[in-house]
């Protein structure tokens, strides 16, 4: 008779199998998948400061996704703006070298003028609407069009975090490669993923 055990692969995820009369083992309770998170960030908030963007500069900051979740914006918070600035936010995969932005999956602005710079908090809608993302590797970006208009960031994050920065005209390319001077980058954005069920 097939006689059930119990496995586990990691704290708390533990299945019942059973070992059929060749030796097979059979899955009769999977472990559960992961929870979908509350919103997609890099979890590394920790003290905020604010800072000026560049001219036409791109900012990326790398987060991983453990469940799939419908992402419905981009949350970018301005603290302070002056004259008429413009931004726009998205989501990039990771397809690039060794992880890096890859193909634009998402953003808000439908061009560089489109979206205008106000000094409060901002989840504009992605053109299209809604998307989905399986678990894996991503870039949530911000693109600002002048050195005017501040924005949270993580306080003195320097090089000590998964950010990378680069120039581009605006809004957001669809192909990272179209970045100028793509490399890792000192100022990280407080970029957060509002998903479909979750925090906002």
């Amino acid at each position: 008779m097939p006689q059930p055990f119990s496995t586990s692969s990691a704290p708390g995820a533990s299945s019942s199998v059973t070992a059929d009369g060749s030796g097979n083992i059979i899955a009769t309770n999977p472990a559960p998948a992961s929870p979908a998170p509350l919103a997609l960030y890099d979890g590394e908030i920790a003290q905020t400061a604010s800072a000026a963007g560049a001219i036409n500069t791109i900012y990326l900051v790398g987060v991983e996704l453990t469940a799939p979740v419908v992402l419905t914006g981009v949350r970018i918070r301005f603290a302070t703006v002056g004259g008429t600035g413009h931004y726009d936010v998205g989501v990039y995969d990771a397809s690039g070298a060794n992880g890096a932005p890859g193909n634009l999956l998402a953003h808000a602005a439908s061009s560089n003028v489109a979206l205008a710079t106000t000094a409060t908090t901002l989840t504009p809608a992605l053109i299209g609407g809604p998307i989905t993302l399986q678990p894996g590797r991503y870039w949530l970006a911000l693109w600002i069009d002048n050195a005017t208009d501040t924005f949270n960031k993580q306080s003195a994050s320097g090089n000590n975090a998964v950010i990378m920065t680069g120039t581009n005209a605006g809004p957001l390319p669809a192909s990272a490669a179209s970045i100028t001077g793509l490399a890792n980058g000192t100022v990280k954005p407080i970029l957060i993923g509002i998903v479909q069920g979750g925090w906002s």
